[in-house]
């Protein structure tokens, strides 16, 4: 059994148990529910950024 700290909150990952551990080329240790909060972090972002534009030209009177 092999483990290692995820960089983000210091908690101990078994490799064995966690084979997607281990980010960008070895770059970057993330346990699951790291991974899970980056990953709905991006999606929020994304959407946030979707429809900003389209708000901004609907305040203006623009058709989207």
């Amino acid at each position: 059994m092999t483990t290692i700290t995820c960089e983000h909150c210091e908690s101990e990952i078994d490799i064995e148990q966690d084979p997607h551990c281990i980010q960008d080329g070895g770059m970057d240790v993330m346990c699951a529910g790291c991974r899970e909060q980056a990953w709905e972090r991006w999606r929020q972002d994304t959407l946030k950024n979707w429809r900003q534009p389209e708000a901004y030209r609907i305040k203006r009177g623009w058709r989207a």
